[in-house]
């Protein structure tokens, strides 16, 4: 399990195991920290290569404040997904620091800033997809598409596509989100609940956000910001902010 860091911290991330136990640290060289806010998977870049991870430098806490003021580009960073310890070495008091190469690409909304904690990459498509942490009385977050997000090239820049919104209700703050391994369904998370979507066949990945989606549980967090699938999709990890949080193991 890969997690990161909220804004304040250096560009790294962090290899977990299922307990939560540190395997690894990993600086990524080429990479910036300004407010990392969620991480994908994504597939290879070629047939069997590595998976690819998509970290997101996508908050922007000034946009609640003015939409007009904040920064419309956000910033997201790609890597062979790491090869890391799958246990903590025997007799080692640390875990390992690595490193690994990060290519970053600039993404620009449409039409004005907004603030985003929530990051998915299609497994199917490659589609990369931001949903937007809604500070409005509208009680609507919106959904923005980069097509081929591994074939974006490095160093450029590309306008996200308005495909759509989200009814998550008032005051409700999307925080996270993730796609099974096989794209059928999708999880929104906020602070107080996540919302399960199941994605029409053959439709993009967005469509699923068309469709009314159905509760899942969840355990209660002070600020709970991640949310992430098991690769067979019979089971999610949530993950609260702060220092020493707890990672709790959910089937829906």
């Amino acid at each position: 399990w890969w997690v990161h860091n909220d804004s304040g911290d250096r560009a790294r991330l962090f290899a977990v195991d299922g307990t939560g136990r540190l395997l690894a640290t990993v600086e990524l060289d080429g990479a910036e920290a300004r407010d990392w806010e969620d991480i994908a998977a994504g597939p290879p870049a070629s047939p069997g290569g590595p998976a690819q991870l998509y970290v997101g430098d996508i908050g922007n806490n000034a946009a609640m404040r003015s939409p007009t003021g904040a920064r419309r580009s956000i910033r997201i960073y790609r890597l062979d997904e790491p090869s890391t310890p799958r246990a903590p070495a025997a007799g080692a008091s640390t875990a390992p620091v690595e490193h690994a190469r990060a290519t970053g690409f600039t993404l620009t909304y449409p039409d004005r800033a907004y603030d985003a904690e929530a990051l998915l990459v299609d497994p199917i498509d490659g589609d990369l997809i931001v949903v937007t942490k809604d500070w409005s009385a509208t009680g609507e977050s919106q959904v923005f598409r980069a097509s081929g997000a591994a074939t974006i090239p490095g160093g450029s820049t590309t306008a996200l596509e308005h495909v759509g919104s989200v009814p998550t209700g008032q005051a409700t703050l999307v925080t996270a989100a993730d796609v099974t391994r096989d794209g059928s369904v999708v999880a929104l998370r906020s602070y107080g609940a996540v919302q399960l979507y199941s994605r029409p066949p053959g439709a993009p990945l967005w469509a699923a956000f068309e469709k009314a989606p159905c509760a899942g549980p969840r355990v209660s967090e002070l600020q709970g910001e991640s949310i992430g699938f098991a690769p067979d999709g019979g089971s999610y990890l949530t993950l609260a902010e702060g220092s020493t949080p707890t990672l709790h193991r959910t089937s829906p």
